[in-house]
């Protein structure tokens, strides 16, 4: 398992260029030092602890099944929002002896999750306006979710029924979990493995996984902070009775299955 940490960011006051032209060698080598430990220090305050998730995985039925367990390793009681969408590992194959890694996710979750012996069967749903059913929490969680959804309804989005949605399915996706507490799930590998005998899997765990346009900022981290905060001006609570509100992680795993031959 690899926990890695977050990218180290510096901090350099505006304006170094024009002071350094007007320092003689002597007190250059005194103005180094002191940006230096300038730098060192607002190193210390911007680094964040985001070590607060962790992933264990483990193969099951002839390795045809992989079993990840999901744990709660910080210091608080947390709810991981959006956990489930954002911990649905990438996929990648490659041969034995090839270097680089195809990644086949969206085939993989398209045709390969789960290998069907006969049709679909289609079932009827009981009307209802959402999944998230707030009732069966506490107070906090409740008072947030109905603030959220009477925010997007009063607002003036022009695809207020897309963010319903969307907060919903961000709300069914979260994760209460206590103080070292864990959940897993299952993921059959049956008809990726049948589909592709020679190749070896790497999956690829994340949260969070998604990030904008190739940047540095996360969905979550856009959602939470830009269109919560910005759009409809709600601060996400710091706690939803008594778990800490965590969208921040710095959690990046890889699990490879080697192929049989």
């Amino acid at each position: 398992m690899k926990i890695l940490a977050s990218q180290v960011r510096y901090c350099v006051p505006f304006g170094i260029g024009k002071l350094l032209s007007i320092f003689d060698m002597k007190k250059h080598y005194v103005f180094i030092l002191f940006i230096s430990l300038m730098v060192f220090s607002c190193n210390q305050k911007i680094s964040k602890d985001l070590s607060n998730i962790s992933i264990y995985c483990k193969l099951i039925n002839n390795n045809t099944e992989l079993v990840y367990y999901v744990k709660n390793i910080s210091k608080n009681d947390v709810f991981f929002f959006d956990l489930l969408s954002e911990i649905q590992p990438e996929i990648f194959i490659k041969k034995a002896h090839d270097s680089a890694w195809e990644n086949v996710s969206r085939l993989f979750y398209l045709y390969f999750l789960e290998p069907r012996e006969r049709p679909l069967e289609v079932v009827p749903l009981p009307e209802k306006e959402f999944e998230f059913n707030s009732e069966i929490y506490k107070k906090g969680v409740s008072d947030f979710f109905n603030m959220v959804i009477d925010s997007i309804k009063n607002s003036k989005l022009s695809l207020k029924e897309d963010e319903l949605m969307m907060f919903d399915q961000n709300m069914c996706s979260s994760v209460f979990l206590k103080k070292g507490e864990s959940f897993s799930d299952t993921i059959s590998l049956y008809a990726i493995k049948k589909r592709y005998p020679e190749y070896d899997l790497k999956l690829v765990f994340a949260y969070p996984k998604t990030f904008l346009y190739d940047s540095e900022r996360s969905y979550l981290d856009y959602y939470v902070n830009s269109f919560l905060a910005d759009s409809l001006g709600i601060t996400i609570p710091k706690k939803l009775d008594g778990y800490k509100v965590v969208y921040e992680s710095s959690l990046k795993y890889e699990f490879i299955v080697i192929t049989n031959d």
